[in-house]
């Protein structure tokens, strides 16, 4: 059944979003041809990277706006009715929306990725060749810290749907029905603060991070907090500054250690917001 429920849903949300994605490609190729035929006009190079700057940005709100009033549609609108009386689980009904959530999620974020790399490409007027070298420059080559985006991409994309999931529904019990909209902006608010609050507590206090070589751009784990990696090269800095007064001191460790604590924050959080919205839409929750 739980196929069932993906396709349907694949198939509600797939008629505009791969329409909005070959947009951007567009704006891209156009731009291109711009800066092909008038390289010597200055606005035909500028407007078509202005242009994607905009598309890319419209580009990723529309998809949380298309996404968000889906579910909300489906579960809690004119469809929930259906929905909610359907002989599937409640689990089945979140695990379809999470994953079409997700799914749509990381598509939009890898072509926003591309498009970043393609206003660089139009902005420096580079050769064709080097599309992929200014995308590996963007993004990094060490395998850790891909390892690590790659991770924290899909946990953070898990955890913002099902910040939204249980905002929604939360809104959408007897007692504040009557404005869910605009309560469900205001739990989102309350929920995504929270969450993040304990999420930078993680990433500075447990004792897990990467730092970040500011030469060769290598990436390695350490088991020092980050907090701690902050304080010794402030330490650092303050030492050599000391000892030679005229020396230029850089505190370049400031910025390179990355704490992965947060990770940690985010898979627990994923699995309190799972019950508690699977707790509500099976005991809780109002259809208007």
């Amino acid at each position: 059944m739980l196929g069932k429920l993906l396709k349907h849903e694949f198939h509600a949300t797939g008629k505009i979003l791969p329409i909005s994605y070959l947009g951007v490609v567009v704006l891209f190729l156009v731009g291109w041809m711009f800066k092909l035929i008038f390289k010597d006009i200055l606005a035909a190079t500028i407007i078509p990277i202005i242009l994607l700057v905009l598309g890319t940005i419209f580009l990723f709100i529309f998809t949380y706006v298309v996404i968000i009033m889906r579910f909300y549609r489906s579960m809690y609108g004119r469809e929930g009715y259906l929905t909610q009386t359907l002989p599937v689980s409640k689990s089945a009904l979140l695990s379809s929306r999470i994953i079409v959530f997700v799914t749509w999620l990381i598509a939009t974020t890898i072509v926003v990725l591309f498009a970043c790399a393609g206003i660089a490409f139009l902005a420096l007027d580079a050769d064709p060749k080097q599309f992929f070298e200014i995308i590996q420059t963007l993004y990094g080559t060490s395998p850790t810290m891909f390892l690590y985006l790659l991770i924290a991409m899909i946990a953070s994309t898990l955890l913002f749907a099902f910040e939204v999931f249980f905002s929604i529904s939360l809104a959408n019990t007897s007692k504040f029905l009557k404005n869910n909209i605009a309560f469900s902006v205001v739990f989102l608010l309350i929920t995504y603060i929270i969450v993040e609050l304990f999420g930078v507590v993680a990433m500075l206090f447990i004792p897990l991070t990467i730092v970040i070589d500011p030469i060769t751009g290598g990436a390695t784990w350490s088991t020092h907090t980050m907090f701690e990696e902050m304080k010794n090269a402030i330490v650092e800095g303050i030492n050599s500054a000391t000892a030679d007064p005229g020396a230029t001191t850089t505190i370049s460790t400031t910025t390179n250690a990355i704490g992965v604590g947060s990770i940690f924050t985010s898979i627990l959080f994923i699995i309190v917001l799972f019950f508690l919205t699977k707790y509500l839409m099976k005991h809780k929750i109002n259809v208007k």
